[in-house]
């Protein structure tokens, strides 16, 4: 089940919102059954990896985006001293634009990306390919993958 913050960040309320907005329409249904495809894809993915890492790093994870940019990335973790770039697709679209941007414009300091998908688990290159069922074990995974570079 996934599990909304209790004291959500600032940046966190447009994905909560959207969901509280869907409620109404949601209810509306004949079946009354929560569709979670009615509520825009990935934010309920996103915030059950968010509640994933929370517990896994010290500081909790940021967001990163450029101004007037279509580039972001949905967290920013921090393991020891490295600061890792973490996107999170609910689809089977794994495309990173924004993984490449960060790694474009960072990559002289950056030492893994890492990738919350469905596909497999996966090490290529300075990217970590991580299953969404395996979240809970990223800080582990994470360890290793630096290991191995």
């Amino acid at each position: 089940m996934t599990q909304l913050a209790k004291h959500p960040q600032t940046n966190e309320f447009p994905k909560i919102s959207m969901i509280w907005k869907s409620i109404p329409s949601q209810l509306a249904r004949e079946n009354k059954k929560f569709l979670y495809k009615a509520v825009k894809e990935g934010a309920l993915t996103e915030n059950y990896v968010l509640q994933s890492l929370i517990p896994q790093f010290e500081a909790v994870p940021r967001y990163w985006t450029q101004s007037n940019s279509p580039y972001e990335v949905d967290f920013l973790i921090q393991h020891e001293n490295d600061i890792i770039p973490v996107e999170v697709k609910s689809d089977t679209n794994v495309t990173s634009r924004s993984l490449k941007k960060y790694k474009e414009l960072f990559g002289d300091k950056m030492k893994l990306r890492v990738r919350f998908s469905l596909e497999n688990l996966k090490l290529d290159d300075d990217l970590l390919n991580i299953p969404l069922f395996m979240a809970d074990y990223a800080g582990r995974l994470i360890e290793i993958a630096l290991g191995k570079k």
